[in-house]
């Protein structure tokens, strides 16, 4: 049974409001950069895959809460709020897209889970499938620890941390571009700030938006050509600590960590952390991303 379907449409503008507000410099999303990419076939820029989760991210919010499930969140202490995209096809300027959250089922094992399906469609084909999830641990690098890592508040932005294979980049969380983020994804800003309430908060998709950041700065150290060897995402697996997400405030520095993995065929997989200043993990992810040849022959 679907939840929820209805009609929404992201403008240029939207994208720009998308792309400035996470300092995302990748000419798929350009008005003018899109038509130098070699082998583009999208005629026009396309909708940021974070700007899309940002849309998502809401949608759920709403959706937890008008089928009163935040008690739920709280009396299971569900505190991972995890993420699996699936990117199917692009979303282009102007597409009328469809958006549709499957029933909620609720797990209960030694991990509690509450998991829903969701589906985007446009031009009457899939362009995303996914499922959005609340655990007691996270669900996906669950190991993952930095306590044992230098002071990563005296490393050089733009750079590899002493001898690892970890990418360092920095940014800091303001709220006009928290603001601008969530006009870019088609959300009402006034429920995540309100100045004159005091109210401040962070939507967690926007941290993870930043990652398009990191992964552009790691390819620019390493001089990749954007226009002639363009990459596109292919899924996107995300996982937030709500309750430290909950604390955010503006001028917090994130610090972003991005490695590489090998890989055996040509999509490159990238594991992606962003940490407080203490270490603590705000969020662990990873990322794939292929060729636009390679998606396109698919």
């Amino acid at each position: 049974m679907v939840e929820k379907s209805t009609t929404y449409c992201f403008s240029q503008i939207h994208i720009d409001a998308a792309r400035n507000s996470t300092d995302d410099f990748n000419p798929f999303h350009d008005k003018t950069g899109w038509q130098e990419i070699s082998g583009n076939p999208f005629g026009c820029p396309i909708v940021l895959g974070f700007q899309q989760l940002g849309f998502i991210a809401d949608q759920f919010e709403q959706y937890r809460r008008d089928n009163d499930e935040l008690s739920l969140l709280e009396r299971e202490n569900l505190t991972y709020s995890y993420y699996q995209l699936n990117f199917s096809s692009a979303i282009k300027a102007g597409d009328q897209f469809e958006f549709e959250i499957k029933d909620s089922r609720f797990k209960e094992s030694e991990n509690k889970v509450l998991s829903n399906r969701f589906l985007i469609k446009n031009n009457g084909g899939l362009a995303m499938i996914g499922y959005k999830r609340e655990s007691q641990k996270p669900l996906v690098l669950e190991s993952s620890q930095f306590c044992d890592y230098p002071d990563l508040s005296h490393v050089p932005d733009r750079t590899f941390v002493g001898d690892t294979n970890y990418f360092l980049k920095r940014k800091f969380l303001t709220t006009s571009n928290g603001k601008n983020f969530l006009l870019g994804a088609l959300v009402e800003q006034s429920y995540y700030f309100d100045e004159l309430a005091d109210y401040v908060n962070f939507p967690e998709s926007f941290p993870l938006a930043l990652i398009s950041c990191g992964l552009l700065e790691y390819a620019t150290y390493f001089h990749h050509d954007f226009l002639k060897n363009p990459m596109v995402y292919v899924s996107h697996e995300l996982c937030v600590d709500r309750k430290i997400n909950a604390m955010l405030s503006s001028n917090d520095a994130l610090v972003m960590l991005i490695e590489k993995q090998e890989n055996d065929d040509q999509l490159e997989t990238y594991h992606c952390y962003g940490l407080l200043d203490n270490k603590t993990i705000l969020y662990r992810s990873i990322i794939k991303l292929a060729p636009l040849g390679m998606v396109i022959k698919n």
